[in-house]
């Protein structure tokens, strides 16, 4: 991103020395602009654009190199402490940004996000037409701005992404979507050997999201192992877990895609559908992998499946 914007237009431009400093410099400006904002505009609403790259979660043995990420972004807003309070707005107009690890780290820092599973067709969302109608001083609330900038979608384009979705999400209601997703967790993994095929059949059926499609739809998850899984805490845990993403999702719009077999949710969670063994990078970096439980279960899960195929290859 080149520019910061700030009040009804005025910019803030990024020097050749903050471009070189890399992740570092990129947070430090970041935090001197939300100083800034935080002290001279004192509006009852306040809300942030990300613009720029996304690549979803990181792959296997990848380094986290270049961009700020909902981590690093959270991070500042914790430091910005002249904004007084949680923003009303963190829209992500990026590439993949709908994932329960970014909404994790954003929790307590803004009411409402708006992010996008899919790929973002430029140039995103239709900001430019809701700020005309705030200038004009017409009264909006919040959650109101959050579902009509879903609904009116983003802009048609020439290359074929297949489908593209938005998703606004309330995130009081993170916290028990992600205590949710850590009862599945630990519940697949009491006793893995008799659902390990369950999460295999269910996982194969569920969109995949992420430059790598290494996300899988949360929703489609839950409701796909709700259906499979008839006896024990599983089915307990799963409908929990697509009980509280109902909470959390207050508008979705999708353009494109095929009917799938169980509901989509809009929001994607780190399962590679491929084998493959779980990133360390992952868990390192994302704090809900940990708090969830959900490395834990991504990890007894693989080691389970490589030894399945060293058998067979035995």
């Amino acid at each position: 991103m080149n520019r910061w914007w700030a009040g009804g237009g005025r910019a803030v431009t990024v020097s050749k020395q903050h471009r070189r400093g890399g992740d570092e410099a990129g947070e430090r400006l970041l935090r001197d602009f939300l100083q800034r904002c935080g002290r001279q505009y004192q509006g009852s609403e306040q809300v942030l654009i990300v613009m720029g790259h996304g690549g979803g979660l990181v792959a296997p043995g990848d380094e986290v190199t270049g961009g700020l990420g909902a981590e690093a972004v959270a991070r500042v807003l914790r430091q910005a402490t002249e904004l007084g309070k949680p923003l009303s707005v963190i829209s992500l107009d990026s590439c993949y940004g709908a994932s329960l690890e970014a909404l994790f780290e954003l929790r307590n820092l803004t009411h409402y996000v708006i992010a996008s599973p899919t790929e973002v067709v430029s140039p995103g969302l239709a900001w430019g037409s809701r700020q005309r109608e705030l200038q004009r001083g017409e009264t909006v609330a919040v959650g109101d701005l959050v579902r009509g900038l879903v609904e009116q979608g983003m802009a048609e384009s020439e290359a074929d992404l297949g489908p593209v979705g938005l998703v606004g999400l309330q995130l009081g209601a993170v916290d028990e979507v992600v205590a949710a997703t850590g009862e599945l967790a630990r519940a697949l993994t009491t006793d893995l050997d008799n659902w390990r095929g369950a999460v295999t059949l269910v996982r194969g059926r569920c969109r995949s999201y992420g430059a790598a499609k290494e996300l899988c739809d949360v929703g489609q998850l839950a409701a796909g192992l709700g259906r499979q899984v008839t006896d024990g805490p599983v089915p307990v845990a799963a409908a929990r877990l697509a009980e509280s993403l109902g909470e959390l999702v207050v508008a979705e719009w999708w353009r494109g895609g095929e009917a799938t077999d169980y509901p989509v949710s809009s929001i994607g969670i780190y399962f590679p559908a491929t084998v493959e063994q779980l990133s360390t990078t992952y868990n390192k970096r994302y704090t809900f992998s940990r708090e969830s439980g959900w490395g834990a279960f991504l990890s007894r899960y693989w080691d389970q499946m490589w030894d399945s195929l060293r058998g067979q290859a035995g």
